[in-house]
This record gives C-alpha cells, sequence and structure tokens, in this order.
C-alpha cells in the first residue's frame, strides 16, 4: 500500500518530533511488560483481519489476568469480550489529517496506558500516532517501513507471505514470551 504524499510528510515530521522529544528507553521490554497495568489493544478493521486477530486477543487477554486491557475499535465489537474495556474510534474523534484530535488524545492519556499492542496487519498512521501520544512505555506492532518511528517492539514473520492467522500467532507468541519472563521474575 503506497501512502499518499500527506500521510508521508506527516510521518516525515512525526519521525522528527519523536527524535527531539522522546528519548530511547533503557529498561527492557520484559521489564516493561512486567510494569504495565493497563494495555491497549489496537483491533483491526477489515473483517478478515478482525476474525484472525479476535483468537489473539482473547489468548492475550487470558494469558495475563493482572492487566486490565482496553480495546480500541472503529467498529462493535461481539458482546462476548466483557472482560476488556471498549474504546471505539468514531469519525468525530479525527481530525482533518486522519490523526486523533486532542479531545481523544487526552481520554486516552488518562486510562494511564502502560502498553499498546497494535495489531493492525500494515501500518496504521493513525494507531501509530495514538499509541507513541499514548504516554505507553511498550509499543508493540507489526514490522514495517515507518514502525520503528512509533514503536519500540517490531514482531517480524520469518515470511512477508505467511497467513494472516500465522501472524497473530507469532504477536501472540511474543506477548507471552514477556509474560512468561515476568513470570519466572517474581518466583526468584
Amino acid at each position: 500500500m503506497r501512502l499518499s504524499s500527506q500521510s508521508s510528510l506527516l510521518i516525515a515530521l512525526m519521525k522528527l518530533w519523536q527524535k527531539v522529544k522522546f528519548r530511547p528507553d533503557m529498561i527492557s521490554h520484559a521489564d516493561m511488560w512486567r510494569l504495565a497495568r493497563v494495555v491497549l489493544i489496537c483491533f483491526p478493521e477489515d473483517y478478515r483481519e478482525r476474525q484472525a486477530a479476535e483468537l489473539a486477543v482473547r489468548s492475550i487477554v487470558e494469558a495475563c489476568p493482572r492487566k486490565r486491557f482496553c480495546v480500541l475499535t472503529t467498529k462493535v465489537l461481539p458482546e462476548r469480550w466483557l472482560n476488556v474495556e471498549l474504546i471505539r474510534l468514531r469519525k468525530d474523534d479525527l481530525n482533518l489529517f486522519s490523526m486523533p484530535n486532542s479531545t481523544f488524545i487526552k481520554y486516552i492519556q488518562e486510562k494511564t496506558i502502560d502498553a499498546v499492542i497494535d495489531l493492525w496487519p500494515s501500518f496504521n498512521l493513525t494507531n501509530a500516532c495514538l499509541s507513541r501520544r499514548s504516554g505507553a512505555a511498550l509499543r508493540v506492532c507489526f514490522g514495517g517501513e515507518h514502525a520503528s518511528a512509533f514503536y519500540n517492539l517490531l514482531v517480524v514473520p520469518t515470511s512477508s507471505d505467511e497467513y494472516l492467522t500465522r501472524k497473530y500467532e507469532i504477536m501472540v507468541e511474543t506477548i507471552l514470551n514477556l509474560e512468561r519472563f515476568e513470570a519466572k521474575s517474581a518466583d526468584r
């Protein structure tokens, strides 16, 4: 997918702003996950992606009972998602450039998000901006051309042609490995 020139300019400006505003983290991803109490999950919009991501979300939520999860979505989710807080991103929450407006950013920041898991299989500038502005120490997504500027843990499947369900399985494995590391550290 090719980004428009407007999006490319926004990405370049945001990358520059990030270099000035944010310094690299000096703590491991496992420690960031261990310290995280509130996790925001960016849920995909496409029907096929939503079907594949649903199992990933359930696996992560069930494996991490001490964390509180918020799911950011643009569409209504099924009622069976009672153990997570749903956050709907509506068109009114976006500005002229399809970036979250200041009111929505403030709403997310008030939730004191500690970690973000972006389940969109391709780079999404709106999610990237929101995850960075949320103040989360750990930001996880699938690897992509611009992802490293916004996220600090990239999950890169072994092949770009991997099936969508396998990509989500790899994401779950990554998160569960962080959780296992946390459990081992707590046992010591």
